[in-house]
């Protein structure tokens, strides 16, 4: 690990589960450790800033540029929904099979661009959403 100050590092293994604490304030991970196991709590509040960090991650670990070039862990998404945040800003939000959703807020110069490649991709007519809808 680089970096002015150096680290203990503990190398985890294969996730080999994970649930809610009882208090439902904690994501609970349990890890395979040196031929044995761990339970990491982690506070639900903080959970974004992880997978936005794993996310990161992701992409520096599998860096090879292009979509067509790799195969993409893929996410089955059972649900989407559309709308605006608190400040105006475009929100697509996905609902993950087995529970869970992740939520996007998107640039205003992104939407006509996914608007143009659904349309290409389907072959149908772009149909921009209206403020605050929501769409199925």
């Amino acid at each position: 690990m680089s970096g002015a100050q150096q680290l203990d590092v503990v190398e985890l293994g294969k996730l080999q589960g994970y649930l809610v604490s009882d208090d439902k304030k904690h994501a609970v991970f349990k890890f395979e450790i040196d031929g044995g196991e761990v339970a990491v709590a982690y506070p639900g509040e903080h959970l974004p800033v992880l997978v936005q960090a794993a996310a990161a991650c992701h992409s520096i670990v599998d860096d090879r540029p292009k979509f067509s070039d790799r195969e993409v862990q893929v996410f089955p998404v059972n649900w989407f929904e559309l709308g605006f945040g608190p400040e105006g800003e475009f929100i697509l939000s996905l609902r993950i099979d087995g529970g869970g959703f992740l939520s996007f807020g998107l640039p205003p110069g992104m939407i006509p661009k996914i608007q143009e490649s659904l349309a290409v991709m389907t072959g149908a007519e772009p149909n921009p959403p209206k403020p605050g809808s929501v769409l199925s």
